[in-house]
């Protein structure tokens, strides 16, 4: 897996539009100023905490679709662990298909092109697609982030998500949330290691839900040498 020669442009300075989020959350998003998000950066070298191997993040616009590619995040996406937790319901519990992770592919990176979410793959030494995170809108004052892992790269996550939080904080986003199944022990994990705390905002997808969130503006950039899992 090679990157894609990467681009010297910017990426589009569009104003995203406001958003209306729910009462519920808590929040008074009206009125507020729009802040223009813009990666310069759309790359960084990570470690894993557990191995210390070197594996680095990477915007998709970046990445070949390629078939090895998109068989690589079929892959992961049929381990169990990543299946039961994503796409097992969406799915009806059949196989996550290439067709997915070729859309997948395509929509993040449509969306660097548009401006509007943001999805990193995070690549091994060898050029393999180890885990993805992203970040799921331009709204600077509150997006929410999400991710997945591979079994064979334990370790990898907790940095990959601080990683994330610098590249965020350096395009302008102020705050990042993510919501996690309650019995979803290693994804809650995962967020207090990388620095995130449990919010009392009300999550968007049920009471089964809990959301964790940061302020990207005080978090300890320091963790990726610390954070461990």
């Amino acid at each position: 897996l090679t990157p894609r020669p990467r681009s010297t442009s910017r990426a589009n300075s569009t104003r995203p539009p406001q958003k209306q989020f729910p009462a519920a959350m808590g929040r008074s998003y009206l009125n507020r100023e729009e802040q223009m998000i813009d990666f310069q950066r759309k790359q960084r070298v990570i470690w894993n905490a557990l191995s210390g191997r070197e594996y680095t993040l990477v915007a998709v616009d970046l990445i070949d679709p390629t078939e090895k590619v998109i068989a690589q995040v079929t892959s992961i996406c049929n381990e169990p662990l990543v299946h039961e937790s994503l796409f097992r319901r969406i799915l009806s519990g059949k196989p996550y298909p290439p067709s997915m992770a070729a859309d997948w592919l395509a929509r993040g990176a449509d969306g660097w092109k548009k401006n509007s979410h943001f999805v990193f793959g995070i690549v091994d030494q060898e050029g393999r697609i180890a885990a993805a995170c992203d970040i799921k809108s331009a709204d600077a004052s509150w997006a929410e982030v999400g991710y997945w892992s591979s079994a064979s790269h334990s370790g990898v996550m907790t940095n990959a998500i601080v990683g994330l939080i610098d590249l965020a904080r350096e395009a302008g986003f102020e705050h990042l949330f993510a919501e996690t199944q309650k019995t979803n022990v290693r994804s809650q994990g995962v967020l207090c290691r990388a620095g995130f705390a449990l919010s009392d905002e009300k999550p968007l997808r049920g009471n089964h839900y809990i959301v964790f969130s940061i302020n990207t503006q005080t978090a300890n950039q320091t963790q990726h040498s610390t954070a461990r899992g």
